[in-house]
């Protein structure tokens, strides 16, 4: 009796409902994919991240959806930053909630969207959010073809 009891609260313990991020792509070239998405977004540009800074909404738990910003030294500008040495760009801490992980340190290649979100509701001032259903990547793990076509697309 006292194993069944264990068996069926293991059961709903490990059945309960759980959301996850989830990116929905048209399947199209990767040429398109990459003209796409440079189009669809702001901020387009390789950088090394030089700070990272969580924002905790509360001191008393942590959250896969508490901002993170992260501050790079500008590369190779190809959208919007051809003025700015550095940039921040927040993305949420957890890819459970959408968030891209940033190390300090490495190389990206980031496309962000401009938003007033962050600015106006958090109290952070970028203005530029990003997540795993952007293409981010480090940039030994992009393709240079990727990198061609953004070169030719920011000319």
């Amino acid at each position: 009796m006292m194993r069944s009891i264990l068996i069926a609260i293991l059961f709903l313990a490990f059945t309960s409902h759980v959301m996850a991020c989830t990116c929905v792509k048209e399947k199209m070239s990767f040429r398109k994919q990459v003209k796409t998405e440079f189009s669809k977004n702001d901020l387009v540009f390789t950088g090394n991240v030089i700070a990272k800074k969580i924002l905790r909404e509360s001191t008393e738990y942590e959250s896969s959806a508490d901002p993170v910003v992260y501050t790079f030294e500008v590369l190779n500008p190809f959208k919007g930053t051809s003025e700015n040495t550095t940039i921040e760009v927040v993305s949420v801490r957890d890819g459970a909630s959408c968030g891209f992980t940033f190390e300090i340190g490495k190389t990206y290649l980031v496309y962000a969207k401009a938003t007033d979100y962050y600015s106006q509701h958090k109290n952070i001032e970028t203005d530029f959010s990003t997540g795993i259903c952007h293409r981010n990547n480090e940039i030994n793990r992009a393709k240079s073809r990727e990198i061609r076509i953004l070169k030719r697309k920011s000319h």
